[in-house]
Formats: structure tokens, sequence, C-alpha cells
């Protein structure tokens, strides 16, 4: 419980940072709606968050090509399932969902499938999701089964990854490259550690 609450949550925005400091495009694009947002405060506030609709984008596509579980927590058939494809599962068989194949299939996120392009999620003017349905991102599971706590981590991981972006601006070492290589274990980390300069924000200077 205190990995799955706590621990998923940090990989997270750990796994956010590194993507929008290796897409100076999107951070900047974060950044300008987080400051719009908040131009009179201080910090962001939990009332903030229904205004950052991009950033919320960006959370979804960190957790589309980074799932803090890429395999989700394996069930047990308690009778024969005949799938969509014809294939019949018989009962007591253990099945283990593949998020982050599923997360980067190219039949359903297209050819940029592992390219980090947070517009992908946005709603096209009937309000569907243009380049998938409600099977094809599964970063907390689905159905009956799916985490409870999804709600928790979505406002905590918004916060904290508005917060940074709010207070600081970010970049990369001289020289030094941030990389996507991970850590395998329950919980994926970054297998390097990520090392970012931060400097205090414009927006808190007063030249924003």
């Amino acid at each position: 419980m205190f990995i799955a609450g706590s621990d998923t949550s940090a990989v997270t925005v750990q796994w956010a940072m590194t993507e929008l400091v290796r897409n100076p495009d999107v951070l900047a694009k974060a950044q300008h709606e987080v400051r719009r947002v908040v131009a009179a405060g201080d910090k962001v506030r939990e009332a903030d968050l229904p205004e950052l609709h991009y950033l919320r984008l960006v959370i979804k596509e960190t957790l589309r090509l980074h799932p803090a579980a890429p395999l989700l927590v394996p069930r047990e058939m308690t009778e024969p399932f005949r799938t969509a494809h014809g294939v019949e599962i018989p009962a007591r068989t253990r099945v283990v969902v593949n998020a982050m194949a599923i997360h980067t299939d190219p039949g359903v996120w297209g050819p940029d499938a592992e390219r980090f392009v947070p517009e992908r999620h946005r709603d096209d003017a009937d309000g569907c999701a243009q380049q998938h349905d409600g099977f094809a991102l599964v970063p907390f599971g689905i159905g009956r089964r799916r985490c409870p706590g999804v709600h928790f981590a979505a406002a905590a991981v918004e916060l904290l990854l508005a917060n940074l972006l709010f207070c600081f601006d970010w970049r990369a070492p001289p020289g030094r490259e941030v990389d996507v290589e991970e850590e395998n274990g329950l919980v994926v980390h970054k297998k390097n550690p990520l090392v970012l300069i931060a400097t205090k924000g414009k927006r808190n200077t007063g030249g924003h």
C-alpha cells in the first residue's frame, strides 16, 4: 500500500520531468499554462487544477510511455472465457496484461507511438479522444478491479508537477543528456538519476 500510494506517484512526476526537459516545446506550453492560470498567486492550489488542461495531457502521455507498473496485477479466470479473436481461455488461467505493449502499439497509437506527444490525448469536437478508446490507456487497469487510488494519484501528481513548473525554470546540466533508460522492478524507476538545474522562475521575480 505504501508503494502504491507514494512510489508510483513520485516515479510518474520524475518521468514527466524527464520528458518535459527532453521536449522543450512541451515544457514551454505546460509552464505557460500554469503561470497564466495562477498569475495572481504564489503557488498552485487544488482549486487551480481544473484549469490546467494541457498539464493533464502531459501527465496522460507520461503514463502512456512510462506506466509505473507496466504489467498490471495478475488475474485468474474463474470460468472459461472466449475473447473477441475467438481464442478460448480455460478456467483458472492466470492472465497478466502488458500495459506497456498496449500503450506503445502502433496499431492503436499510430506510427509515432514511441514519441512523447501530449496533444494525442486532446478531445475532438465530439468529445472523443482522437487516437484511442478506453482500453488503449490502462496505467491503472480497467473495469471493476481498476486501481482505487486513481483519483488520489491524479491530484497528487498534478499538484506537485504544476508547482514545480510554476516556481522554477528547468534545464539539463550543460553537456549532460537526459535519458529514458529504465530499471526493472515492481515500480519502474529511471536507471540513471534525473539531474536537472532549477532556477527561480520569472513569475516569482516579477519578470513574468
